[in-house]
């Protein structure tokens, strides 16, 4: 089997067992709502996490569409009922729910990025905000709402993995299954190669808010 193909299946089965790990250590640190929980087990403490000093009882929707018009095609009740729709969805909805910023609703910003293509949403550092300019329907902005909240969930970011990670967990909500064929995830691996040349495989990038820079060998290749 070729080098390229044989690292390519590489990292197609370290992204998911990967990823599984990192539901499985979210959930245990975690409620049913995403509120972050303390236990004898040891569970991880989350510096400067979105967490961190959450009001809970402040009673207000995931996001905050109080700056757009009235004549945006997409809605806040839109995009919350997509949510609905998946499991992946509903869970992000509960995540998000706790976040210290609700999510910011721009439909008046063309975001782009250097080549001119399309910036759905960003994590600024304080807030998600998501473009809904560059959004063609409901079901793209609950796309962007789960590829950033997964960002900020996991700590991840910075590295073509964190991407792959995040674009997964999109995709299950566009096809509305639980998982992906292993061709689909082929397709990720490939696309983020090809869309953040900028970035490594892991090296440089967050796991858990920490920079990663010690990676398997394999990986960057």
């Amino acid at each position: 089997m070729p080098d390229r193909v044989y690292y390519a299946e590489y990292e197609l089965r370290i992204i998911m067992l990967e990823l599984r790990a990192l539901e499985l250590r979210y959930n245990h640190n975690h409620d049913e709502k995403g509120r972050f929980t303390f236990s004898s087990g040891g569970a991880i403490k989350q510096k400067n996490s979105s967490l961190k000093n959450t009001n809970y009882s402040k009673g207000i929707g995931i996001f905050n569409d109080a700056y757009i018009s009235s004549e945006s095609k997409i809605k806040a009740k839109d995009i919350e009922d997509d949510l609905k729709t998946t499991k992946i969805g509903r869970e992000i909805s509960n995540y998000a729910e706790n976040l210290k910023e609700p999510i910011l609703l721009d439909d008046k910003t063309l975001k782009l990025d250097c080549n001119g293509l399309k910036i759905y949403g960003e994590d600024d550092g304080d807030k998600i905000i998501v473009y809904l300019r560059n959004c063609e329907n409901a079901e793209r902005a609950a796309r962007t709402v789960i590829h950033e909240c997964t960002h900020r969930r996991y700590g991840i970011g910075q590295s073509q993995w964190a991407e792959a990670v995040c674009f997964a967990q999109e995709l299950k909500h566009k096809y509305k299954r639980d998982t992906l064929t292993i061709a689909e995830k082929r397709r990720i691996i490939i696309a983020v190669k090809n869309g953040y040349p900028e970035y490594k495989w892991r090296k440089g990038g967050r796991i858990y808010g920490r920079q990663q820079d010690h990676v398997r060998k394999a990986s960057e290749r």
